[in-house]
């Protein structure tokens, strides 16, 4: 899909990408999120964009060029293929793409998200840390990023990588920038809160999270929160099981 958005300041929001359906760790039927870039508007036009290809729209010719023009477009290219491929479960495909669309522009918050829960489902814990912290260092206020350090934080099989305290801090300000109307990150809150044994407040937020997934178009979602509801019933926190496939 092929989006574009007027910002400010002769600046458009231009990207690729799936619509963003939520978090992505361990639900193996979500899409990844979309990439946006805030570009000049002589850029969007120089681009033209070569990215309507990439939406279905037919090709359009640039009627300029640029080294940012060429660059955009090369980045917008491999997040296409990185996520055709992360779709299909060919991961380390996926992971290439990526890297590649990194190499060119580092600087593009969700990229980093999309990759480090890439990498954090096969297995690749402590380089999937580093693009949560890439994402939120660059976009503060980035629910996506914001989400995935939490989950991550909160559920992750090995125990020097876990901190539930900081799981929730993250969780926290992931539903505050979305007004606690997000069941999949109110689902993330009451994992981060029973990974610090705060296990109350954790049902809590779990029962939110189920009553906002019937009303948001999440349903599908709910068998799986329901079972880590009876796991903080029980007093036992949700523990994430990585798999080579990514998947």
């Amino acid at each position: 899909q092929f989006f574009i958005r007027q910002e400010w300041q002769g600046k458009l929001e231009v990207g690729v990408g799936f619509e963003q359906t939520g978090r992505a760790m361990h639900r193996p039927h979500t899409k990844p999120g979309p990439i946006r870039f805030s570009v000049l508007l002589p850029t969007v036009l120089a681009v033209g964009i070569q990215i309507g290809s990439l939406s279905g729209c037919g090709r359009w010719e640039p009627s300029g060029g640029s080294d940012t023009v060429g660059r955009t477009t090369a980045v917008l290219e491999h997040v296409r293929s990185a996520q055709s491929h992360e779709m299909r479960r060919e991961s380390d495909a996926a992971i290439k793409h990526y890297e590649l669309a990194l190499a060119l522009d580092p600087d593009v918050a969700q990229v980093h998200v999309n990759l480090g829960e890439l990498l954090g489902r096969t297995g690749r814990g402590k380089e999937a840390l580093r693009h949560f912290h890439d994402a939120i260092r660059l976009e503060p206020y980035l629910d996506q990023g914001l989400n995935a350090m939490a989950w991550f934080l909160a559920t992750h099989p090995d125990p020097a990588l876990r901190d539930g305290e900081r799981a929730v801090e993250y969780a926290v300000r992931a539903c505050e920038v979305t007004s606690y109307r997000n069941p999949l990150w109110l689902d993330t809150l009451a994992a981060a809160l029973a990974e610090a044994g705060r296990f109350k407040a954790a049902v809590v937020n779990q029962h939110r999270a189920i009553f906002l997934a019937g009303y948001t178009g999440h349903e599908v979602e709910v068998p799986a929160m329901r079972r880590q509801l009876d796991l903080y019933r029980n007093g036992m926190p949700y523990r994430e099981h990585p798999d080579p496939a990514g998947q």
